[in-house]
C-alpha cells in the first residue's frame, strides 16, 4: 500500500514514468458557499464548508415537526450518508421537516444573476395531480418560490422544476422537456443560470437550456422565526421545502447540495463532479476534481482522484459530454468530456505504476554500467 498516493504519483512525473502531473488550484470549488455533505448523525447543526467565496460560513439549523434532528439522519447516501425528508410539516418552516442553510447566501444571491445548485436525490415518491400543489422541493424560500429547484408533475411525474424571480419580479418557472427523475435511486440534478440562460443537468449530462429574464435574483426578506420576531429580517434559504408551504415538502433522500453564488459552473465542470462523486466519492471542495479536468484540457497526463488514477482518453463508446460507464472494480471507469469521444478514465492502479517505475529505473541503471 502506498502511504501518499499523490505524492508517489507526482514523483513519477518528475522521474518522467507519467507524461504530465495536473496539480491545479481550486477551480470547482470556487464560489461554493453552501456544501451540506448531510453525513451528521444527530443534533441540531449541520456541517457546512465555504471554499474560495470570501464569505463567512454558516451551518444549516435542522427543523423537525418531531423535535428530532431530522426524519431519518445517518442514512445510507450517495457519498457517505445521508438525510431523510419525510414530506410532513406544520404551519410554517419552523415545524416543517427541513434545513434551514443560512441567510448569507440568500442576501449574496441578491446582488448577482448568476448561480450553480447541485444535489444528488433519491425520492420516495411523487405528489399526485400537475399544479403547484403537486410540486416536491429540494431547494426553495419562501411562497413566492423566488428560487426553488424541485420536483414536479407537469404534464410528467418527476420532472426537475426551476423557478426563480428577477428582472420584471415574474416567476420564471421552467420544467426539464422529457427527463424524468426516477424514485428509489440516486441521481445528481443540476442547475446553473448566467443571466438570461439557465441550463439543466441531469447524472452530469446537460437536457435543457432555457432562455428567460435577466437581471439579478430577487429574494424576498421574510421573518423565519430565527429571531423570535415577525419581522421580515433576511432572506433563508431551505433544503426540503419552500418556507410556510408543507404540502410541497420534498419526500425522500438528499445528499450532496452545493450552492455556487456568482458562479455558472461548465458543462465539463457538471460532468466531472458528478463522475468523481458516482464512481470515487469525491467530495465538491476536493481539488483532485480540477486535477482531473486539467489532464483533460491538457490531453494528456493523470491525477489522482478518490483512491483511483484518472488518465486522458480517445475512442469512448459515447459521444455524450457527461455520459458516464465501465466501473471501478473493473478499472474501466470512464468520464466522456466532449462530443468526439474523448475524456478521462481510471488507468493503472499505483500499485502497477510502481512496477512501471523499477521497470524505468532498471533500464536506466543498466544504461549507467
Amino acid at each position: 500500500m502506498i502511504p501518499n498516493k499523490k505524492r508517489f504519483v507526482q514523483s513519477l512525473c518528475t522521474a518522467g514514468v507519467l507524461l504530465s502531473c495536473s496539480l491545479a488550484q481550486a477551480a470547482i470549488s470556487t464560489g461554493l458557499q453552501g456544501y451540506y455533505k448531510l453525513n451528521e448523525n444527530s443534533g441540531t447543526a449541520l456541517g457546512t464548508t465555504v471554499v474560495n467565496s470570501g464569505s463567512v460560513a454558516e451551518n444549516g439549523v435542522i427543523f423537525s415537526s418531531t423535535g428530532q434532528a431530522m426524519d431519518a439522519v445517518n442514512e445510507p447516501g450517495q457519498l457517505g450518508t445521508s438525510y431523510h425528508f419525510d414530506g410532513i410539516g406544520g404551519a410554517d418552516a419552523t415545524t416543517n421537516n427541513a434545513v434551514l442553510v443560512g441567510t448569507t447566501i440568500g442576501n449574496n444571491l441578491n446582488a448577482t444573476d448568476t448561480v450553480t445548485i447541485s444535489a444528488w436525490v433519491n425520492p420516495d415518491l411523487y405528489r399526485s395531480g400537475t399544479t403547484a400543489s403537486s410540486r416536491s422541493y429540494i431547494l426553495g424560500t419562501d411562497t413566492d418560490i423566488v428560487l426553488a429547484v424541485g420536483l414536479a408533475n407537469a404534464g410528467t411525474t418527476g420532472k426537475i422544476l426551476w423557478s426563480y424571480k428577477a428582472g420584471l419580479n415574474t416567476d420564471q418557472t421552467v420544467s426539464s422537456t422529457n427527463l424524468v427523475v426516477p424514485v428509489n435511486e440516486w441521481s445528481m440534478v443540476s442547475i446553473t443560470r448566467a443571466g438570461a440562460t439557465s441550463k439543466m443537468y441531469f447524472n452530469g449530462v446537460l437536457i435543457d437550456t432555457f432562455t428567460r429574464d435577466t437581471g439579478n435574483f430577487q429574494l424576498s426578506a421574510f421573518d423565519h422565526d430565527l429571531d423570535g420576531g415577525t419581522t421580515p429580517v433576511d432572506v433563508g434559504l431551505y433544503l426540503g421545502t419552500i418556507f410556510n408551504t408543507p404540502a410541497r415538502d420534498y419526500i425522500g433522500y438528499l445528499d450532496e447540495v452545493g450552492i455556487w453564488v456568482a458562479e455558472a459552473r461548465t458543462e465539463e465542470e457538471i460532468a466531472v463532479i458528478h463522475g468523481l462523486s458516482y464512481f470515487a466519492q469525491v467530495e465538491l471542495n476536493d481539488t483532485a476534481m480540477d486535477d482531473v479536468l486539467a489532464v483533460f484540457n491538457a490531453a494528456s497526463g493523470s491525477a489522482l482522484a478518490g483512491g483511483y488514477t484518472w488518465g486522458y482518453v480517445t475512442g469512448l463508446a459515447s459521444t455524450t459530454k457527461g455520459e458516464i460507464g465501465g466501473s471501478t472494480a473493473g478499472g474501466d471507469a470512464w468520464i466522456a468530456l466532449d462530443a468526439s469521444g474523448n475524456g478521462v478514465q481510471i488507468i493503472p492502479e499505483p500499485a502497477s505504476m510502481m512496477l512501471l517505475a523499477a521497470g524505468v529505473s532498471m533500464v536506466l541503471s543498466r544504461r549507467r554500467k
